[in-house]
């Protein structure tokens, strides 16, 4: 007979299958988005609340940088090599000129900085809220959340008990997306009051390893993607690897699935009560 861990187990399997095997990341809606942030965890040997790969994005489709070393979704352990994106992207930028064509496609396949952080959406129904999620972000919002840790003023916000939650305001579409008022809660809050619910979503965290994210493509098969996309009248031997993505709005949000349905966040919802005691501190000693 199955126990509920199994029965676990077996629907994410049916969830990866559903979505094709993609992972799905967090969306942020048009307008303010709830979110809290979670901290880096102890059981996995991090030291920060998210992970910083490149990515190179071919005619529409998402190549991770081969020049970069990290374990992949299956557990092998990818050595960093010459990237063939990368060595045409700094050859277009050497020969061309200022606002030029060359200019623009040498930028277009360059390596992208991605930064990806797990997360709680507020928005979500109180039961749902223990399970987080992979939310994907570009510079512009890594560096709005790094200038905010750096100023002070507001702590550590990813601390599960003395944190903040934080507010993603997202306005425009686009090129012209921005995220200039997005901005950590006035108020101070632990993740969960209750401690159940604090020890699940930091168990679930946990099992949500970064590596799951990463699938390298063969050298020659980004090499033959990059070339058939300068020069698409081209003969090229090879087929190339990836997926296509779904949804270029801006180089801080890529949307890979569409977001959750909006559920109003009234104050009432928010948890307000103050976590203490001698088990919190066990639940903060084994994860934080």
């Amino acid at each position: 007979m199955m126990n509920a861990q199994e029965t676990q187990d077996m629907l994410a399997a049916m969830e990866s299958d559903k979505s094709g095997g993609k992972t799905s990341f967090w969306t942020p809606d048009e307008g303010e988005n709830t979110i809290r942030f979670i901290p880096p965890l102890k059981p996995n040997k991090e030291v920060l609340p998210y992970f910083h790969h490149k990515v190179h994005w071919v005619d529409g489709t998402p190549y991770e940088c081969v020049d970069q070393s990290f374990t992949d979704k299956n557990g092998n352990f990818h050595e960093a090599e010459p990237c063939p994106a990368c060595k045409t992207s700094k050859k277009l930028y050497k020969l061309s000129e200022k606002d030029s064509e060359e200019r623009q496609l040498a930028y277009d396949i360059s390596a992208k900085d991605r930064y990806v952080f797990r997360i709680v959406d507020r928005k979500k129904e109180k039961s749902e809220q223990t399970t987080p999620e992979f939310y994907d972000v570009g510079p512009q919002i890594f560096k709005k959340f790094f200038n905010i840790l750096k100023g002070g003023k507001y702590g550590n916000i990813v601390h599960p008990i003395e944190g903040r939650d934080y507010t993603i305001d997202k306005q425009g579409t686009g090129r012209r997306t921005n995220y200039d008022s997005s901005m950590p809660d006035p108020e101070k809050t632990s993740i969960f009051s209750d401690k159940e619910q604090l020890k699940e979503v930091l168990t679930k965290a946990v099992e949500m390893s970064y590596s799951s994210l990463i699938e390298f493509p063969k050298s020659d098969d980004l090499k033959v993607a990059v070339m058939e996309f300068l020069n698409p009248d081209a003969t090229i031997s090879g087929t190339s690897s990836g997926s296509k993505k779904t949804d270029n709005e801006d180089d801080d949000n890529i949307d890979y699935s569409s977001a959750s349905g909006k559920i109003e966040n009234t104050q009432s919802e928010k948890e307000s009560d103050e976590v203490s005691g001698s088990d919190i501190d066990d639940i903060l000693g084994e994860f934080v």
